[in-house]
């Protein structure tokens, strides 16, 4: 009822292509291959959820569910965000360090290219150290 944004009676007085998209089910019906797992958004609701469609061949119809995951794509979402976030932070102390670093290097006469590569790379990491983990 909360997927399809209907009431359950309601629901079974509709056709099912109103609710999801029929291409995934006439290719499975066609074809006899299974969709494992995809993630889909349903438009009416935004929800975020992953489709899994099975052909049944002693009645040769489908059977499709649905797993609900929006809460933890709006977490990887939010935790995506956080890290833009420090990334640009990074940025910013990155490229003051590196001002009054050459500033500093032009007395001296040296340079600040090992700094900021080694800056550069700790803010990479934040960004992209885990991606492991998101994939």
């Amino acid at each position: 009822q909360e997927l399809l944004d209907v009431s359950r009676s309601e629901a079974l007085e509709r056709y099912i292509f109103e609710f999801v998209d029929e291409k995934d089910i006439a290719a499975v019906l066609k074809t006899k291959e299974p969709v494992l797992r995809r993630k889909v958004t349903i438009p009416h609701t935004g929800m975020t959820v992953l489709e899994t469609i099975v052909y049944i061949d002693n009645l040769e119809a489908a059977l499709i569910t649905y797993q609900d995951i929006t809460r933890e794509e709006k977490a990887k979402e939010q935790r995506y965000q956080l890290k833009v976030e420090t990334v640009e932070m990074a940025q910013k102390v990155i490229d003051n360090q590196m001002r009054v670093a050459q500033e500093i290097a032009g007395l001296l006469g040296e340079t600040t290219a090992e700094t900021k590569v080694t800056l550069s790379k700790l803010r990479d990491s934040i960004l992209f150290g885990d991606e492991e983990e998101t994939v």
